[in-house]
C-alpha cells in the first residue's frame, strides 16, 4: 500500500478532534491540526454561535490558556473538551435616583 493511502481504522495523528461546550448552547465538535494555534478554532466557534470572541473565556481542564498555544503544546487528545464561559462584568446594582439623593444629603 502506498504511504499516502490510509486504512479506515488508522487514526490521523496530525489532527485532534475536540469539543467546545458552552454554558448556554449545545456541544460543537471540531477537528484541528495538532500544531495549529487554538485561536483559529475559538474564533470559528464564536462565529458559528454568534458570540463576540472578546466577551467569552475558554477553559481547558478548568484553566484559562493562551490562545496562541496549540493542542500539542497543551497535551490535548481526541475527545477533550474546551469549556466556554461568558464574561460577567459588574455585579452590583445601579442605585436609584432616590438612593443618590440620600447619599448626597448625608
Amino acid at each position: 500500500m502506498p504511504p499516502s493511502a490510509k486504512r479506515p481504522h488508522e487514526q490521523d495523528q496530525s489532527t485532534v478532534k475536540l469539543s467546545v461546550k458552552s454554558q448556554l448552547s449545545k456541544e460543537m465538535f471540531f477537528t484541528i491540526k495538532r500544531h495549529s494555534p487554538l485561536k483559529k478554532l475559538l474564533v470559528n466557534y464564536c462565529e458559528k454561535t454568534s458570540l463576540e470572541y472578546r466577551t467569552v473565556h475558554f477553559l481547558y481542564d478548568g484553566d484559562r490558556f493562551s490562545h496562541s498555544k496549540t493542542p500539542a503544546q497543551l497535551g490535548m487528545e481526541d475527545g477533550d473538551t474546551i469549556d466556554v464561559m461568558m464574561q460577567v462584568d459588574g455585579g452590583g446594582c445601579q442605585p436609584s435616583a432616590m438612593s443618590w439623593d440620600y447619599l448626597i444629603q448625608y
